[in-house]
């Protein structure tokens, strides 16, 4: 039996590989050097095999030995023995075990070679079955599915999206208005959007962001551009945008005299975009929470660097 933090390890192995959807070969296992990652290749000459003896201290040269390897970048020597005391036998009973592990868990293995030809891959696939059932689960998960649309250089999107901070020049989306959102020592970069569909949504605000380094650093300190900050308390710029939701008329053709033949008229749209709004705070009802919006707490932090800038004049 294995202990539980093994048994945890080797799940953790079986949800990596799925997850990156890894195709297993098995005739590659045992081939890469374990001191600098060199690959392994035989050694057929009998004055090489025994100068790899001499120098790692190997059983006595003669006696009934597999295979003998090296490593084609550092020379490190390896050599097959079949006996059961021996690492290279621990070694594959190790490799074995990972082997049957991950034809139990569904992870695509590929090719039976010779030196694994005492695994049984579709009774290990059958354990893995039965276990399975046995707990109510399922062999995919749907993950595999997923993957593959990742894959696929044709993937598109059902949605029209665009961003917020769009760059518009000319009408015509290009770009980024936000050249970062984070900003550290080794990583200056937009990692932040607000996507929506204009087809349901019309954008009627958003929060100013600094698009400068200079406006991240107005007192102009060594690394003073760098977040958070005193002025800017989160590792992300947050940014915020603010939407009217569009209605259309629909039309009922079954039923002539329904109140959506009157007319009634899409939400009103105000022409271009606010810098700034302020709504009310909460509702009489209740449903809206007495919380302050993203837009409010930006003006309120505005006014006071502004208070604050003009008691130091």
């Amino acid at each position: 039996m294995y202990p539980s933090n093994v048994k945890t390890l080797e799940q953790t192995l079986l949800s990596v590989l799925l997850l990156h959807g890894v195709t297993l070969y098995p005739k590659k296992f045992l081939t890469r050097c374990v001191v600098c990652n060199g690959k392994i290749i035989e050694v057929f000459d009998r004055v090489q095999q025994k100068a790899i003896f001499d120098q790692y201290a190997s059983p006595v040269f003669g006696e009934e030995l597999d295979h003998v390897f090296k490593c084609n970048r550092c020379d490190q020597g390896y050599w097959w023995s079949s006996s059961p005391t021996s690492s290279a036998s621990r070694v594959k009973d190790a490799c074995t075990h990972l082997l049957k592990l991950c034809l139990q868990g569904c992870v695509r293995v590929e090719g039976h070679p010779e030196f694994f030809s005492h695994v049984d891959y579709d009774a290990e696939r059958q354990i893995g079955e039965e276990q399975r059932s046995r707990k109510g689960e399922r062999c995919d998960s749907g993950t595999q599915e997923v993957l593959g649309w990742l894959k696929d250089s044709k993937l598109q999107s059902p949605f029209s999206l665009r961003s917020s901070y769009a760059d518009e020049t000319g009408g015509k989306v290009d770009g980024e208005m936000l050249p970062f959102t984070n900003v550290t020592s080794d990583f200056v970069g937009a990692l932040d959007y607000i996507l929506f569909e204009p087809n349901t949504l019309q954008q009627v605000g958003r929060l100013e962001i600094p698009t400068d380094l200079r406006t991240l650093n107005t007192k102009e300190v060594t690394n003073g551009h760098l977040l958070p900050s005193d002025e800017w308390p989160s590792d992300h710029l947050c940014i915020g945008s603010q939407f009217l939701l569009k209605t259309f008329h629909v039309e009922y053709k079954s039923n002539p005299g329904s109140i959506a033949n009157s007319g009634i008229p899409s939400a009103y749209v105000p022409e271009g975009m606010l810098n700034h709004m302020s709504p009310n705070l909460g509702c009489n009802c209740g449903c809206v929470p007495k919380i302050l919006s993203l837009f409010q707490m930006a003006e309120l932090r505005k006014q006071a660097k502004l208070k604050k800038d003009g008691n130091k004049l």
